[in-house]
């Protein structure tokens, strides 16, 4: 009976830690947008990687506002862009777990906190039109 016992319990331990390996992995499936600072001033660079953390999906980027930054006030809004002057097209791709590192320099925008916003399409080909199939968004920056 001791046998079947410990048998059970080994069996049930495995199915859970199984289970619970496979959940972690299906939650913790998104991209991460980070930049490297807190806090910056109008004008300065900033750098920003995208870590694709998908196990099955590459992910592409507009050719034309790959990002947008947001305010937040009330909420988080998007600064108005002007429209785009060539046809929007994928432009670049990152395969599941890879990374794209890029930098630009802030716009003298008005102070006060800001985030970026990431459109992405999944699974689409360099060349083709983009349309966004999800959006992520970076940590929360201040600009002074």
């Amino acid at each position: 009976m001791k046998i079947l016992n410990r048998s059970s319990l080994i069996i049930i331990l495995a199915v859970f830690l199984l289970s619970g390996g496979i959940f972690f992995l299906w939650r913790n499936q998104r991209i991460i947008v980070e930049t490297d600072k807190k806090e910056y001033g109008a004008g300065e660079e900033i750098k920003i990687k995208i870590k694709n953390y998908f196990l099955n999906k590459e992910l592409c980027f507009s050719s034309c506002y790959p990002y947008f930054f947001e305010k937040e006030k009330d909420g988080w809004q998007s600064y108005l862009y002007d429209a785009c002057p060539f046809p929007d097209r994928v432009e670049k791709c990152i395969k599941p777990g890879q990374v794209k590192a890029f930098s630009t320099f802030l716009p003298k925008f008005i102070s006060g906190r800001h985030r970026l916003a990431v459109s992405v399409c999944d699974n689409c080909a360099i060349g083709q039109d983009f349309k966004e199939t999800a959006k992520f968004f970076s940590n929360g920056f201040e600009i002074r």
